[in-house]
């Protein structure tokens, strides 16, 4: 699990490839990167015969739904925190 506390004592900004990243935008590619993995799984269980295989990926799929639902949950308290997001 992703320890919310521990990143609220992040800085907002991180320096990638040279450019400056926010930290609104690598959540952004996060959670996008998450739900593409989390639909995969899904599908992965739906086309398998194998009963074992599909509870596996039925269960990593909910993990990441719960990944997904915390990395918005800092997302939203980003965009609390930091006046230049306010009103996106």
């Amino acid at each position: 699990m992703i320890n919310c506390d521990k990143l609220r004592n992040n800085k907002f900004y991180n320096l990638k490839g040279g450019r400056l990243m926010t930290t609104k935008d690598d959540l952004q590619q996060a959670v996008s990167a998450a739900e593409g993995l989390k639909t995969q799984l899904e599908t992965f269980a739906q086309d398998t015969n194998d009963q074992e295989a599909a509870q596996m990926f039925k269960g990593l799929a909910q993990n990441l739904d719960n990944c997904t639902q915390q990395l918005n949950g800092r997302f939203d308290y980003v965009k609390q925190e930091e006046p230049q997001y306010q009103g996106q």
